[in-house]
């Protein structure tokens, strides 16, 4: 029965793992300093010292010098500046963002059997990093639009049942890409030099929930335990723009109802839907 009820157990767990890649490893594992502004501005030093709630976390015996309770918490505003270089052309971004990073709450008895004793229990929800950021790269192509990546791809799964639905079949679903004789076209001329703009944007942090004890005996020796509870949430967000800034890739439909463009070697086929949109904009 042990065993039946174990292999059941796995099953579950095995429904609700999530992997990581490095990427994330390296994420998580880079942790700072972080607490009430007091532990901040020490470096942490609290956590030898005592008498800070933000120690609780690494030296829970170090809250049994409190006399009294106390409940703190602190903020700040996180500011990034990135600059991203492509082609040889620089952009900037800038982000503000108010930050609530710490709490803190502690409670103070006496003992019964002992006066001169007491009994202290804490909770800290402290924020041990953020992941708010913005970077952003913008260039001319250089003839290197991503349907040119796309449409390669398109040719190489060979039908439009086999493309990526979250790569190159997007473009298909838009009508980026099409498919004339069963050959797939491009809307957007790769031959040509097109405005490009990628901003990656992150958010998220990870917090740690303490539940810590102390007993202060005598005000000579100090016990403490605590239990930490970590949460992470992180979220990445890229956004990638082309536009055809210097109206390069028109198309025009003539008064005898024949089309024009000025796609280099022009499309293999032009139908309604181009021409409505007059060629590839953004």
């Amino acid at each position: 029965m042990f065993r039946v009820i174990l292999f059941i157990t796995l099953i579950g767990i095995g429904y609700t793992i999530y992997s990581q890649n490095d990427l994330d490893a390296i994420r998580y594992a880079r942790t700072s300093v972080n607490g009430s502004s007091r532990f901040v501005s020490m470096g942490g030093a609290f956590g030898a010292i005592g008498a800070d709630l933000s120690c609780a976390a690494f030296n829970p015996a170090g809250i049994g010098i409190y006399r009294k309770g106390e409940i703190s918490f602190s903020g700040g505003l996180i500011t990034t500046f990135n600059e991203g270089d492509i082609n040889g052309k620089s952009s900037n971004i800038s982000n503000a963002a108010f930050n609530f990073n710490y709490f803190g709450i502690l409670g103070v008895w006496p003992s019964k059997s002992d006066k001169e004793s007491r009994h202290l229990v804490c909770f800290t929800n402290t924020q041990i990093q953020n992941f708010t950021n913005k970077i952003r790269f913008s260039s001319y192509t250089n003839n290197n639009s991503i349907l040119k990546d796309m449409l390669e791809k398109a040719k190489t799964a060979g039908s439009s049942n086999n493309l990526n639905s979250s790569y190159e079949g997007l473009a298909f679903e838009t009508l980026l890409l099409d498919t004339v004789y069963n050959n797939f076209i491009s809307m957007v001329d790769t031959k040509r030099t097109i405005l490009q703009t990628r901003d990656i944007v992150t958010s998220g942090k990870t917090n740690e929930r303490n539940f810590s004890y102390a007993y202060a005996y005598k005000d000579k020796f100090y016990f403490g335990l605590s239990i930490g509870l970590p949460k992470v949430e992180f979220t990445s967000t890229t956004t990638h723009i082309e536009k055809d800034d210097k109206d390069s890739t028109r198309i025009g439909l003539t008064s005898n109802g024949t089309y024009t463009n000025t796609y280099i070697g022009g499309l293999p086929a032009l139908n309604g839907y181009y021409a409505n949109y007059l060629g590839f904009n953004s």
